[in-house]
């Protein structure tokens, strides 16, 4: 929908109660890539990695119902 920054908030908010949340994580970095928030965003996924690093599966969203990216 294209609403980047109502995104953003979204997954800050859900980040502040589950900071390790692989699936917010994921989302908020899409979101700040998509805004051009390139050094945020390179940081989120950095810390996206870390947590990710055990999980056997690969997201392409943030929401498991929207498992490919249009």
């Amino acid at each position: 929908a294209e609403q980047y920054e109502e995104a953003e908030a979204v997954y800050r908010k859900d980040l502040t109660i589950w900071p390790n949340n692989g699936w917010s994580l994921f989302g908020l970095s899409q979101a700040l890539d998509r805004q051009d928030k390139i050094p945020e965003m390179k940081q989120v996924r950095e810390k996206f990695r870390q947590v990710w690093q055990y999980a056997d599966v690969e997201l392409k969203s943030s929401c498991f119902c929207q498992m490919e990216m249009p």
